[in-house]
C-alpha cells in the first residue's frame, strides 16, 4: 500500500478500493465494517456502473445459497450478502448473490452460477469443493473463499 494511509483526505477512489481488496484478500468482520465505513464516507465517488446494495439477500436465501453449494459462508460475507448481494465501485467487484426473486436462475457473476460451473468444468484437477468463486479476472484467475479453512471467528481466507 505504499505511503498511504487511511483517513487521508487526497486518496480519492484510492482508500475505498484499497479496503475492498483488503477484504477480499483477507475476509473478517473488521476489514468489511472498515471498507462499508469508507464506502459510505465516499458516496460521491458512486458512479452509475457502481453496484452497491442493488441486491441485498435476505437469510432465507443466504442459507438457501449454502445448501446449494454444500458448505457454510464466513459470517462478514454472509453480512455482505444481507447487507449488498454483490458489489462493484471503482472498479473492484465482490460477487455475491442477485436475482432474490428467482434464487434458481442465477445470472453469472454470482457465486451460485460461477461456483457451480467450476465444479463441473475443472474435474482435472478437481475443483474443490469447498472454494466459493467471489472474483473471476477473466483470465482463468480467480479469487475463491475456502471455507474448509474456516477459523473459530467463522472466516475464512480468500485464495487465488
Amino acid at each position: 500500500m505504499g505511503s498511504l494511509k487511511l483517513g487521508d483526505k487526497n486518496t480519492g477512489w484510492n482508500e475505498p478500493k484499497i479496503l475492498i481488496k483488503l477484504w477480499r484478500i483477507k475476509v473478517s468482520y473488521k476489514n468489511y465494517m472498515a471498507a462499508i465505513t469508507l464506502i459510505n464516507k465516499n458516496k460521491n465517488l458512486i458512479t452509475s456502473d457502481s453496484l452497491i446494495g442493488q441486491f441485498p439477500q435476505n437469510m432465507t436465501n443466504i442459507v438457501l445459497a449454502e445448501k446449494e453449494l454444500c458448505l457454510k459462508l464466513p459470517d462478514s460475507y454472509k453480512n455482505f450478502l444481507n447487507d449488498f448481494g454483490k458489489m462493484a465501485f471503482g472498479g473492484e467487484y465482490i460477487d455475491g448473490l442477485d436475482d432474490k426473486e428467482e434464487f434458481q436462475n442465477y445470472r453469472s457473476s454470482n457465486i451460485i452460477c460461477n461456483t457451480l460451473e467450476e465444479r463441473n468444468t475443472n474435474t482435472d484437477p478437481k475443483f474443490p469443493s469447498s472454494f466459493v468463486v467471489i472474483y473471476d479476472l477473466g483470465n482463468g484467475e480467480k479469487y475463491c473463499l475456502d471455507t474448509a479453512q474456516m477459523n473459530a471467528e467463522g472466516e475464512c481466507p480468500v485464495v487465488g
